[in-house]
C-alpha cells in the first residue's frame, strides 16, 4: 500500500514533465541531470553534463542539481535557497538531506524536487532507492524509478530506466544494473523486466515466452514457456536465477510476492534449488557494491 501511495505522489510531479530517467551508471563521461524547462511551463527536462570519471559520480550529480544550467531556458528543480546538503549511499539506499527551507516549500515544489533527484540519481547502478530527509524528518522514503515508469501515458519523449538484479561475474550474488526500458505500451513492466533478465542470463532462456502475467493483491503470477528451464545445469545456481527474477519484480509498485509457473505447472525446483511459492524479495542475495 505504501508503495502505491508514493507512486501516486511521484506521478503527480512527473505528469508535469512527460519525461523519464536516463543517465550514466558506469564509466561514461556524460550524465543526465533534470532541470525545469521554463518554456514548458515548469516541466522537467534532461540536461547532459560532463563528469570526471575519477570523482564519485553521486557527488558530481549533487553539485549539478545544486548548480545552475548553462542553458538559459533551464532552471534548477529546487526552489530558491534550497539545496542538497548531503547524499549518503548505504546498501542501495541513497539518503538525500535537504536544507531546512525544504520543509516550508509548497507541496508541488517538493514533488518536482523529489522527482528530479530520483530521476537523476537512479541512473547510478548502485542507487536502488532514494530517501529524502530534512532537519531530522523523513519526507519520503523508498522512492524508485519504477514508480514513475509504471505510470502509463506519462513518459512519451524519452526512454525510461529500470533497475534489475542480475548475477555478478562470480555468480554468487546479485548486483543492481540500470537498463533502458523500451517505450512499448503493449508490454507491462513485468514483461519488460522478464525479457531483459532472460536476455542477460542467456543459455537459451532468451527464447522464453511470457504466457501470462497477473497481479492481484500484491501477488504477481507469471506463466512461462518451457524455455525457462534453459539455464538449468549451467554455471549459474538455480537460486540466483530465481531470486534475480523475484527481487527485480518486487521493485514494481504493488508487487509484494511472486509465483512462477511453466505452462500452468508450478516450478517446484530450478536445478538444485527447491522452490516454495510465493516468494518475496530478499535483499540478502544482493551485493550493492561500495558506498559513495
Amino acid at each position: 500500500m505504501y508503495k502505491k501511495i508514493i507512486a501516486l505522489i511521484l506521478l503527480g510531479a512527473i505528469l508535469l514533465c512527460g519525461c523519464s530517467p536516463s543517465g550514466r551508471g558506469n564509466s561514461s563521461d556524460l550524465a543526465a541531470v533534470y532541470r525545469v524547462n521554463t518554456k514548458l511551463g515548469g516541466g522537467l527536462v534532461k540536461e547532459y553534463i560532463s563528469v570526471d570519471t575519477k570523482e564519485p559520480l553521486i557527488d558530481e550529480l549533487v553539485d549539478a542539481l545544486n548548480g545552475k544550467s548553462v542553458n538559459i531556458e533551464y532552471a534548477s528543480a529546487f526552489p530558491e535557497n534550497i539545496v542538497i546538503l548531503d547524499a549518503k549511499l548505504s546498501k542501495g539506499v541513497l539518503t538525500v538531506e535537504m536544507s531546512w527551507k525544504y520543509l516550508v516549500a509548497t507541496h508541488l515544489e517538493k514533488l518536482i524536487a523529489q522527482s528530479a533527484i530520483v530521476l537523476t540519481m537512479s541512473a547510478v547502478d548502485e542507487v536502488c532507492y532514494v530517501d529524502i530527509v530534512c532537519s531530522g524528518t523523513t519526507i519520503a522514503e523508498g522512492l524508485t524509478v519504477e514508480m514513475i515508469a509504471e505510470s502509463d501515458g506519462v513518459c512519451h519523449e524519452y526512454f525510461r530506466s529500470l533497475k534489475l538484479y542480475l548475477p555478478d561475474e562470480e555468480g554468487g550474488a546479485l548486483r543492481p544494473q540500470t537498463i533502458i526500458k523500451p517505450d512499448n505500451a503493449a508490454e507491462t513492466l513485468q514483461e519488460t523486466m522478464l525479457k531483459e533478465i532472460f536476455i542477460n542470463l542467456g543459455r537459451g532462456m532468451e527464447s522464453t515466452e511470457i504466457l501470462s502475467v497477473s497481479n492481484i493483491d500484491g501477488h504477481c503470477k507469471i506463466d512461462l514457456s518451457q524455455d525457462f528451464y534453459g539455464a538449468v545445469g549451467g554455471e549459474l545456481s538455480g537460486e540466483m536465477v530465481i531470486y534475480s527474477i523475484v527481487n527485480s519484480l518486487c521493485r514494481i509498485p504493488g508487487v509484494e510476492k511472486v509465483t512462477l509457473t511453466v505452462e500452468g505447472m508450478d516450478v517446484e525446483s530450478y536445478g538444485e534449488f527447491k522452490t516454495v511459492w510465493p516468494l518475496e524479495g530478499d535483499s540478502a542475495y544482493i551485493n550493492y557494491g561500495g558506498t559513495t
